[in-house]
């Protein structure tokens, strides 16, 4: 997860923050809210680079959420050439149009359908049959127009 952009100030901060979410091999989420007192957007509004890695579920600790943390840190090291490249890179086991660099929008609300972003345009929703999982629009649902009722 990413926090929201800070302005044009930290421009250089932010790239290097989205460029560094996206080789960690994860699906990246890119967060609605300004949260003022959030230390991840402090250190943005201090020009440092800054991804926040959820790993797993609430209270629960499993061996193979531990191995994909690991894993995708190591990833981001190895861009960064701070470590020797591994054999592979990791890259977490997406549903299809989640993963491949993509940053994606959260909403925290349950209901995406009539809900509206904090920020930025109106998206459009999917038609019926499409799911919201976990407060993301799954990509790979068609887009359907509404026109205004007349």
């Amino acid at each position: 997860m990413i926090d929201r952009d800070p302005g044009n100030l930290h421009k250089v901060a932010y790239e290097k923050t989205k460029q560094a979410a996206r080789q960690a091999g994860r699906c990246t989420i890119l967060d609605a809210d300004k949260l003022k007192r959030c230390l991840s957007y402090n250190l943005l509004l201090g020009d440092i680079p800054v991804v926040t890695l959820e790993m797993g579920e609430p209270y629960v600790v499993n061996e193979a959420n531990v191995e994909y943390g690991l894993a995708a840190v190591w990833s981001v090291l190895t861009h960064s050439e701070m470590v020797e490249p591994s054999e592979n890179l990791f890259c977490y086991p997406l549903p299809p149009g989640y993963g491949s660099g993509r940053l994606l929008a959260y909403w925290d609300r349950k209901n995406t359908r009539n809900a509206t972003p904090r920020t930025g345009p109106r998206p459009r929703y999917p038609s019926f049959p499409c799911q919201t999982r976990r407060g993301l629009k799954r990509p790979d649902c068609p887009e359907r127009h509404h026109s205004p009722a007349s």
